[in-house]
């Protein structure tokens, strides 16, 4: 294949639109951060559960044993499903369980039978795909599949109560089945029998008792009873008691005893063995199962009820039945029979209730191997269905390791109509024009790969052959193409797998429709392979693009050559070194592998030290802690030998590979022609053809733009001055110790937290500990008065501060003994809550049994993972940042749009009406209530909260805030606690403060910071003046000469100034950034200076806020003053961003000072030399990096905030190969292959390629510019041990760099007219000037015979002088050139005379200057001289330029012509020759072959006539 074939800038475009279709195509049809935003919520709503508090708190991550995991089903997965309040996430249905039992065989080891007389047949366990989806498919040979245990099925979780919660029970006709039902046990009995087995308690009956109410309290009774984890079977009723029996398994039968009241399965059902024969004794005995293999039971068939992924095993479903149906139906129970029912039930009772008995009657026992919990949920508000995933798998050692995968549908209401409106579409519902663009282009691609015409990344499939296996772009880019057809087909295939969107589109609006979860299941795992392949297809797609790079601009091909160059090299040295990798692999895993866990495997061992290479320390940590001295030795020899050689024999590849590249490329350039030259590099033809049309019109050269005429000079002294008034302003480390004080006072305090189902308290509970929105009121019941009343170390009643000091009998609140809230009612509590919508006919909620209001998904709040600043005043998170409260659609703005009858009578009671809040200034946003002073009063009023349940399912925002005031410091802190209930359900939670430091006139630092306030404000406005008055002048300079007359012109011609002259040179344009940003600051500075609070705010004569106060400050409450500190606290947060910022500025600019050194300017240099590469290496990196963050964002994005969003999954790209990135166990979760594609990949080509190409750009220019300086250094040596002068120390040096410092803060010496004038002269005429800041540089030439002036270069002894000027001088014995001599003699001639016609005119316009200002002449007059100069110099440059364009028209159109015909014929001679010599060879050849043949035949000649006359002789003797 022919890589060198260039590509067309249109060809590119086209490919960019690919990448642009491609980006939609995936992205738009996942809503990833959407996702995300889900699988955040159930994650930690999963994951915060307990199920343990006894001695250690455990977690689902805590999970090691079948123990934990019974425990953990019993008491955290129902709080999981249905938690108190309702949350965003709704289940759908019912929980699957999927079982997968191991056989038992007799111990074949003779020596441990006694002990051990079973074990497993197959000791690794069950074997599993390792797919993360089909993870129960593999074979079921070691399966055991007999039947075990027993348990009571409750009610609610029969296939009667299915059917009865799917249909519309008021319209029920046969409502005694309803009055019949119930959600607890079903229950039988059979007279004249009584139970046997263990008792387990008794209960008397009374006479007054009916037959009835004995039945129902003992069957209620038998039916809660536990003891020592063995459950109530049967009961026996006599005339005095009930006796509550527990029957043994082995006393089970299969035939039942009576009739059964409910439909017998033989095979599943087993009941209690019952002794008749007993009078006045009845038995009563619930519906009892047996644990049945799917295999065996008839009724999974049924219900199409199958196991994870397929497979078989003992699979169960756990019925969700929310709390909103179960009370209907207690309701209409209550109607039908009259009052009559007794027992109410939960749904999380209801949950716990079933789990137990499957966990007590032995579900999970030692055989148990593979365990799967899964269900669905409905986020409404994201209109997102999750498929949570949990995984348990057993060993043999006894070990359960747990696992959680999330996977998700996006059901669209839009789509749900599409696929309704035709089912059998060939296009998917959100098809659309960008998909329609991506299938035309990949087709274009791959047909134009197949008949050889030229497409995104070139192919050559047929003729090429092999050729795809040798040139790297080449496989790259039919990989690219296979990638792209295998997206198209998967996602097509996902489309041909939407049963459950088609069965839900289906079920008709407002009926409830039951999810089915095999069919969701096949359409999740179609959609996770298409997010597979499509994501990878990302990596190829970006790659492929720099090939177009690489062909349209030369430098890239440089660098991508490097690359090609370096892959290689790196490969086989990673190849190399793995086969020591492998050596400490098993090292690791026979050394550590017994107690570490990340050792415990070969495949684990090959992860853990790879990931220790590239960052993680976790490993590191766990190995210390059992290995302390081995482990520490293992890692440093590890890290030696593979980190530091890795990493420094990587980048000595790339730095030769990067010498080879430019080197190959500059004997590239010097083959090719020069007009042919300039072609290669198509984008910047047109870019440079304008920045030299606007030097030329502008007369701007490199010297004068980093030269002196555009700099703004702060210097050291402004800089210190400036960062001392930006302390005094915010006192930084004062307020730093009091905002720790308040974080943490708020943050320590615990509060208890009860556990219905286990009976546990946890009384640890802290504010990083919320989770839940009881959570949050059991916070603010308990831990905030802590805050508020009990946070300090004096008694109550001790700390003086606790009493006003103008007025005792005031209280006040204190927090750590010296913050001081201020006001009677000093806390404000803010809450949000928004309008529940019914959910529209046509959406999937209207389908689902799930509540059918939601939250407003059309709202401005949505979920985010960083904070924002808010509207109003104060610091707050994500969502009340971008809730604009004055759009209240979406906002309860009454009490009446409050649902909960409790919570609408609490903000009655203590908040009032809509009002102004937290987040806002004037429009009401939420509703307000003023927490008082006093202790007993505010806790009431927060315990009264916490108990009628303020924080609800429309709660969208919680706030607490709140001023202080520390009188040691003298500063204010607004303190706010925000809880934001997110639309998906998680709990976002944040502790703001800011401090505020009211000026102070009578402060002796006042006179201080006026005095350093008024010095940056001149300097700042002076530096700028005289910067915008050079730009100004320049302007007019280019409208006189481009001769500009309209308005369009002059302002083109001033965009041209302004980017030639300040964004040309780097200091020049941060100057003017300081500058201005110094400006911003210090009007934001007097704005808050000028605040209404900042002048005229006081501490009264008592805390109760006078008509005075409300007038002049409009401080009328205490919530006023809560209002306008948040808003001056809102000012100073962004008063110290700009500070910061523009401090950032001033540092950077103050490095320009020290270019006067030599070694110091080299560093920048080297940047500027190098800017050109560096840029094209960031155009490249940035390509190839976006490839993995795609990549990232869609195959990670849902799983992880760390590639939630694109610039989430840029910054984390950026901590991978910096090594700072530690979430690798998570990224292994989403998918095995995706993760060691993306990984290694990528560490190799960014962290052992890339990164050592910029260190190999910049030694590369910083040996060129070191070399130079030198070399530079080494000529002024020379020249001053020549004039005599001695050189300076470095002493003197910095005494003169000062000395210039101090000169530039006041200006230029005004007595030197020449040298302002010839300064601003240049800043026109762009005239060459020296580079850099030395005094003594010059702007015009000087005579050799001249010598030099410390002022002004020797020009004033030269235009003192009235003689013409003499150029004689300028001969062949003054030319001081070495290689002057090898000259011709001709070309020395032309440059003598060239030389002196030069001198002369310079001598003669430098003479007419000079005598201009003698004379005192106006400035114009002068700008006359010199525009005359320089129109001259111009005409004699073009006329010139012209002569050297013709001689070079004619030197192509003649000369190389001729020379080509001339190359031509001695290619022709050269081929001829070759010919020739070629016949040549082959006549020598067959002459070599006849002689040959010549001598043989002469030789055999000869012998046969000396063989005659022997015959001969011998005759004649005879």
């Amino acid at each position: 294949m022919d890589d060198k074939k260039k590509l067309s800038v249109f060809s590119m475009l086209i490919y960019v639109l690919l990448i642009a279709s491609a980006m939609n195509f995936v992205w738009k049809s996942g809503v990833i951060e959407s996702k995300y935003l889900v699988t955040r919520a159930v994650e930690n709503w999963v994951s915060s559960h307990h199920f343990q508090l006894d001695l250690k708190r455990k977690y689902f991550s805590d999970i090691d044993s079948i123990e934990d995991v019974q425990e953990w089903l019993r008491y955290a997965l129902p709080r999981i499903m249905a938690p108190a309040t309702p949350r965003s996430n709704f289940p759908l249905y019912a929980v699957r369980f999927s079982l997968r039992n191991v056989q038992e065989i007799n111990n074949t080891e003779p020596r441990f039978q006694t002990r051990a007389g079973v074990t497993w047949k197959d000791k690794v366990g069950l074997e599993t795909s390792s797919s993360s989806v089909a993870a129960l498919t593999e074979g079921y040979e070691n399966d055991d599949t007999s039947s075990y245990g027993v348990y009571r099925e409750f009610g609610f979780n029969s296939p009667f109560a299915v059917h009865l919660f799917q249909r519309d029970m008021s319209q029920e006709t046969d409502l005694a089945s309803i009055a019949n039902f119930s959600l607890g046990l079903q229950w039988c009995s059979k007279e004249f029998s009584i139970c046997s087995g263990e008792l387990l308690g008794t209960q008397s009956i009374t006479k007054s008792q009916s037959v009835a109410d004995v039945v129902d309290d003992c069957n209620y009774r038998c039916e809660k009873m536990e003891r020592n984890g063995k459950l109530c079977y049967c009961w026996t009723r006599t005339q005095s008691e009930c006796k509550f029996y527990h029957v043994p398994v082995k006393q089970m039968v299969g035939t039942p005893p009576t009739t059964p009241c409910w439909n017998h399965s033989a095979g599943e059902n087993v009941y209690p063995a019952l002794e008749d024969g007993h009078l006045g004794r009845t038995a009563h005995f619930p519906l009892l199962k047996r644990f049945v293999h799917s295999s065996e039971i008839w009724r999974g068939a049924e219900d199409g009820l199958t196991g994870f992924a397929g497979s078989k095993g003992f699979v169960y479903s756990l019925s969700f039945i929310p709390q909103e149906q179960i009370d209907f139906l207690t309701a209409l129970q209550l109607n039908v029979s009259n009052g009559t029912v007794r027992t109410t039930y939960s749904t999380q009772n209801l949950l716990f209730a079933q789990l137990n008995d499957w966990m007590l009657g032995g579900f999970l026992g030692p055989t148990a191997g593979y365990l799967v919990v899964d269900w669905m949920n409905w986020n409404a508000n994201f209109e997102v269905v999750s498929w949570l995933v949990l995984k348990f798998k057993a060993e043999a050692s006894g070990l359960v390791t747990g696992e959680r995968n999330i996977y998700h549908l996006v059901v669209k209401e839009d789509d749900l109509e599409s696929v309704r409106a035709d089912e059998h579409s060939l296009l998917w519902p959100d098809f659309d024009l960008w998909h329609a663009l991506y299938i035309i282009l990949v087709r274009r691609l791959s047909l134009s790969s197949l008949s050889l015409q030229e497409g995104g990344c070139r192919y050559e499939m047929i003729l090429t052959g092999t050729k795809y296996f040798t040139s790297g772009w080449a496989l790259m880019s039919i990989c690219g193409i296979g990638l792209h057809i295998a997206t198209i087909a998967l996602r097509y295939r996902h489309h041909q797998s939407l049963n459950f969107t088609l069965e839900l589109a289906k079920t008709d609006p407002g009926k409830l429709y039951s999810p089915n979860i095999k069919m969701f299941e096949e359409e999740a795992v179609a959609w996770s392979e298409f997010i597979i392949v499509a994501s990878i297809m990302m990596v190829f797609l970006h790659g492929c693009l720099v090939q177009y790079l690489s062909d349209l601009i030369p430098r890239v091909s440089v660098l991508v050559d490097t690359v090609s160059r370096s892959i290689t090299p790196v490969f086989f040295l990673v190849i190399i070194l793995g086969d020591v990798f492998f050596g400490f692999v098993i090292w690791s895993n026979l050394l550590f592998g017994k107690s570490v866990r990340d050792f415990s495997d070969i495949a684990l061992c090959a992860i853990s030290l790879t990931e220790m290479i590239f960052g993680r320390l976790s490993v590191v940590e766990e190995l210390r802690d059992a290995f302390p001295l081995t482990g520490f030795l293992f890692y440093l020899t590890f890290m030696i030998l593979f980190f530091f050689i890795l990493q420094y024999l990587s980048r000595a590849v790339v730095f030769t590979s990067f010498d080879d590249a430019s080197k190959q490329d500059k004997e590239q350039k010097e083959l090719v022609l020069p007009d042919l030259a300039g072609g290669n590099d198509q984008l910047s033809k047109l870019w440079k053809r304008q920045l030299a049309w606007g030097k030329k019109l502008l007369g701007i050269n490199r010297a004068s733009i980093a030269g002196k005429d555009l700099q703004i000079s702060y210097g050291p002294f402004v800089l210190a001055l400036y960062v001392t008034f930006v302390n005094l302003v915010l006192w930084v480390p004062e307020s730093n110790d009091v905002v720790e004080s308040l974080t943490s006072a708020l943050k320590e305090p615990t509060f208890r937290k009860l556990y219905p189902l286990s009976g546990e308290i946890e009384r640890d509970m802290s504010f990083d500990r919320i989770e839940s929105p009881e959570d949050v009121m059991l916070w603010m019941a308990s831990g905030l008065p802590t805050t508020l009343y009990n946070s300090s170390t004096a008694l109550p009643g001790e700390n003086e501060l606790e009493t006003y000091a103008a007025a005792t009998q005031y209280k006040q609140a204190v927090i750590r003994d010296w913050n001081i809230l201020l006001g009677q009612t000093p806390v404000r509590l803010s809450l949000k809550y928004n309008k529940l919508l019914d959910a529209p006919l046509p959406s999937a909620t209207s389908r689902l049994p799930v509540p059918q209001k939601f939250r407003d998904p059309n709202q401005d709040v949505t979920d985010k993972t960083a904070a924002q600043p808010d509207v109003g005043g104060a610091a707050i998170s994500s969502h009340a940042a971008e809730f604009h409260w004055g759009s209240v659609k979406c906002a309860a703005n009454s009490t009446e749009e409050v649902h909960d009858l409790r919570a609408r009578a609490m903000l009655e009671k203590y908040c009032g009406n809509y009002t102004t809040s937290y987040g806002s200034q004037q429009v009401p946003n939420g509703f307000t209530c003023m927490l008082s002073v006093d202790s007993h009063a505010t806790r009431d009023a927060l315990r009264d909260m916490q108990l009628n349940a303020i924080v609800t399912n429309q709660t969208q925002q919680v706030a607490i805030d709140f001023v202080a005031y520390n009188g040691n410091v003298d500063i204010f802190f607004y303190v706010a606690i925000v809880f934001d209930f997110t639309l998906s359900g998680f709990i976002e939670k944040d502790i703001l403060v800011e401090t505020i430091k009211l000026p102070d006139i009578q402060s002796p630092l006042f006179a201080l910071r006026l005095f350093l306030e008024i010095v940056v404000i001149i300097f700042t406005i002076s530096r700028l003046a005289l910067a915008l008055r050079e730009v100004y002048r320049a302007t007019l300079a280019g409208i006189r000469k481009g001769k500009a007359s309209k308005f369009g012109e002059r302002l083109w011609v001033a965009i041209q100034v302004i980017s030639f002259r300040v964004l040309g040179n780097p200091f020049v344009l941060l100057d003017f950034l300081s500058g201005i940003t110094t400006i911003v600051t210090l009007v934001m500075w007097y704005s808050f200076v000028l605040l209404d609070l900042t002048q005229a705010f006081f501490f009264p004569e008592t805390p109760v806020w006078t008509p005075a106060q409300c007038v002049s400050m409009g401080l009328c409450s205490d919530a006023a003053v809560i209002a306008k500190f948040s808003a001056a606290s809102d000012q100073m947060r962004s008063f110290a961003l700009v500070c910061a910022a523009n401090t950032i500025f001033l540092f950077v600019c103050s490095q320009k000072y020290l270019e006067a050194y030599p070694y110091c300017r080299v560093i920048s240099n080297t940047i500027i030399r190098g800017a050109a590469d560096i840029f094209c290496f960031l155009v490249v990196m940035v390509v190839l990096l976006m490839g993995y963050v795609a990549m990232g964002h869609t195959i990670f994005g849902t799983i992880m905030q760390d590639f939630s969003t694109v610039q989430h999954s840029l910054i984390t790209c950026f901590q991978m190969f910096l090594g700072t990135f530690r979430n690798f166990e998570v990224m292994r979760q989403a998918n095995s292959f995706a993760y060691y594609f993306y990984w290694y990949t990528y560490m190799v080509l960014f962290r052992y390629v890339l990164v050592n190409m910029f260190f190999a750009i910049i030694a590369k220019h910083f040996e060129v510019e070191d070399r130079e300086t030198e070399d530079k250094m080494r000529q002024e040596v020379e020249a001053q041990a020549a004039s005599g002068e001695a050189k300076q120390g470095f002493f003197k040096q910095c005494v003169q760099v000062c000395k210039s410092g101090v000169a530039s803060l006041i200006g230029r010496d005004k007595t030197d007219h020449y040298e302002v004038d010839d300064a601003e002269s240049t800043a026109e005429t762009g005239m060459e000037l020296t580079e850099g800041f030395d005094d003594d540089s010059m702007s015009v030439p000087r005579s050799p015979r001249t010598p030099r002036s410390p002022m002004r270069g020797g020009i004033a002894d030269l235009l003192s002088t009235e003689s013409p000027p003499d150029s004689s001088f300028i001969t062949e014995q003054t030319v001081q050139e070495e290689h002057w001599q090898y000259l011709p003699e001709k070309t020395k001639k032309w440059a003598i005379i060239t030389a002196q016609d030069i001198y002369s005119f310079i001598e003669e316009k430098s003479k007419l200057r000079e005598q201009g200002e003698k004379h005192n002449k106006e400035v114009y007059d002068i700008d006359r001289i010199l525009e005359d100069t320089e129109g001259q110099i111009q005409e004699k440059g073009l006329e010139l330029g012209k002569a050297a364009e013709k001689v070079k028209l004619e030197l192509g159109q003649r000369e190389l012509r001729s020379l080509k015909v001339i190359h031509q014929d001695q290619e022709s001679l050269a081929w001829y020759i070759m010919k020739r010599e070629v016949e040549l060879k082959k006549l020598e050849e067959n002459k070599l072959v006849k002689q040959d043949r010549y001598e043989k035949m002469v030789n055999a000649a000869q012998s046969l006539v000396s063989g005659q006359g022997e015959e001969e002789e011998e005759e004649g003797g005879y």
